[in-house]
């Protein structure tokens, strides 16, 4: 398990879930065109352009790509052989569009070639879903190597490669953990330590998601419930997300829909806690090319295609520095980008000064052809990265996506059983910060964190035995820590065994307002301490951010 924080699953980001000043939003997964660009769906007939003339548009995400033609129409049909006809279908946020294939999935070869004419038909446009959930021992992913986990080096290249089939790997399941890790509920004794309860410390069960080191959120291969299509998904460090982009191309002149180029993109970003560098990977490849009017296969299959990177901190500021080398997937014809996925990698970087800045990377593209207009866009931008050199941080520099509220994780700390014992009873009782309720925001100054600890702990008037200190929850570094006239002021409570003598407390409380007192083993107090101070630097915990507390 990583040294402080866990998440239960991927995170998942709508678009508009955090905004911007200016520009896109934050997280945006949608494609925005640039302008002169046309969705496919608002294509009108243009009687005045050139008898032939063609126009490249971007299908609008869950909208039909477009209508087939009437056989052969005057003048709507490029040269060549007719090809077979299909009508798409709009895809959905958990499934590829209609007309492509899963990502794991190599796009079809085969082509049956018609009853006259030399020329193939294309592949049958289908209607695909996400695989069957089956069990990841099947044969063939027991013949692939272990897909990489985002904790794991990879070796890559900044030019761009080209590999032939996918999948690559095999999907990480709980048996495939590091060495020494188990899956089996484990009852671990407190080795002798404290425990105001009493008994054995038990420890909460070992999950899959803890035990698979960082998830591969985008892995597509079953058995991975959370993947989403054109979702980011991911944690504090680490997001990526797959989608499927579809170009079309359409007659000027009469506006008939001629077909439409499927483009799976995967993309990745991992940032790091003590460095303002982070290493991204663009992935591409044509899923499929499905011809909806006779003869206009050639024309679809000659479309180049083109990605440049952008990215800007402070929204103005170039954030890549990679030795000056371009960062670009193509020009390639859509034919050639069917043989599988091409890569790039880059490294990004930022400066973030004495403060903090906020940095966003998207990918351009680019589709031309000889006969048609020119489409431009993005494919939408990551969530925000916030780079920072933070105080309180250990005097790091680092990044983290701030959209995500990490997970304080205790449950492994079987040495802090009075702790564990009493966060769990004060939020049992209805403070906030366990996950899947409200979160605790962290406060930075130092007179705040004075006053909320005078809030509590320095209310117990009552003996203290040896060896014993006062822990507060929340935590004093918190916004809902007990500070009078706080936010989220309210009366004390305690526990039975907790030692606290004093009326100012009330034993056995109750409310999502107040503080809780517990006397605790003094080591126990220390190391818990400690360790969220660890959190805070490699979560990149900075003053008003939002985190999670899990003890069981």
């Amino acid at each position: 398990m990583d040294s402080t924080a866990r998440r239960h699953g991927p995170v998942q980001n709508s678009t508009g879930s955090a905004n911007r000043s200016a520009g896109p939003s934050a997280a945006s997964g949608d494609t925005q065109l640039e302008d002169g660009t046309p969705y496919c769906d608002a294509i009108e007939p243009d009687p005045n352009a050139a008898e032939g003339e063609s126009i490249l548009c971007v299908v609008r995400e869950g909208a039909e790509p477009g209508t087939a033609a009437d056989p052969e129409p005057e003048g709507d049909t490029p040269p060549g052989t007719p090809t077979s006809t299909a009508e798409a279908a709009p895809g959905s946020p958990s499934t590829p569009p209609s007309g492509s294939v899963t990502p794991t999935q190599a796009p079809s070869t085969e082509t049956t070639p018609q009853s006259t004419g030399d020329t193939p038909v294309p592949p049958a446009m289908t209607t695909t879903t996400m695989p069957p959930q089956t069990s990841p021992s099947t044969s063939t992913e027991a013949t692939l190597p272990l897909c990489p986990t985002p904790n794991e080096t990879t070796t890559t290249s900044p030019s761009p490669t080209t590999t032939s089939v996918a999948p690559t790997c095999a999907p990480r399941t709980p048996q495939d953990s590091a060495p020494g890790s188990s899956s089996k509920d484990e009852t671990v004794p407190d080795s002798g330590l404290s425990n105001f309860f009493g008994g054995p410390q038990t420890r909460a069960p070992v999950r899959a998601a803890r035990l698979a080191n960082t998830p591969d959120y985008c892995d597509t291969t079953p058995p991975n419930a959370g993947f989403v299509y054109a979702q980011w998904l991911g944690d504090r460090n680490f997001q990526c997300r797959t989608k499927v982009i579809q170009i079309g191309v359409a007659n000027r002149q009469t506006g008939v829909y001629f077909g439409t180029i499927y483009i799976e993109e995967q993309r990745s970003v991992k940032l790091a806690w003590n460095n303002t560098a982070w290493d991204e990977a663009l992935s591409v490849r044509v899923q499929n090319i499905i011809a909806t009017a006779p003869g206009s296969q050639p024309l679809l299959e000659s479309v180049q295609l083109k990605w440049e990177l952008s990215c800007q901190y402070g929204f103005i500021i170039p954030c890549y520095n990679n030795g000056g080398a371009a960062s670009t997937i193509g020009p390639q014809s859509a034919l050639a980008l069917r043989a599988g996925f091409t890569t790039t990698t880059r490294k990004g970087a930022v400066t973030p000064g004495g403060g903090s800045v906020n940095a966003q990377s998207a990918w351009r593209f680019t589709s031309t052809s000889a006969q048609a207009s020119t489409a431009t866009g993005t494919t939408g931008y990551t969530p925000i990265i916030r780079c920072d050199a933070g105080v309180g941080l250990r005097n790091s520099q680092g990044c983290a996506y701030t959209h995500v509220a990490p997970e304080l994780d205790y449950t492994e700390r079987t040495d802090l059983g009075d702790f564990l014992n009493h966060v769990r009873a004060a939020q049992d009782s209805g403070l906030p910060g366990a996950y899947g309720g409200s979160t605790l925001e962290r406060v930075t100054p130092t007179t705040t964190i004075r006053q909320n600890r005078a809030g509590s702990c320095g209310g117990v008037t009552g003996p203290r035995g040896s060896g014993k200190t006062c822990d507060e929850y929340p935590f004093a570094s918190t916004n809902q820590g007990a500070r009078v006239n706080g936010p989220f002021a309210g009366s004390g409570r305690t526990f039975a065994n907790c030692g606290i003598q004093t009326n100012n407390v009330t034993l056995n409380g109750s409310g999502s307002t107040g503080y809780s007192v517990c006397l605790i083993d003094r080591g126990q107090n220390s190391r818990a301490g400690a360790y969220l101070g660890w959190f805070y630097a490699k979560n990149r915990v900075m003053d008003g951010d939002s985190f999670h507390v899990t003890v069981r």
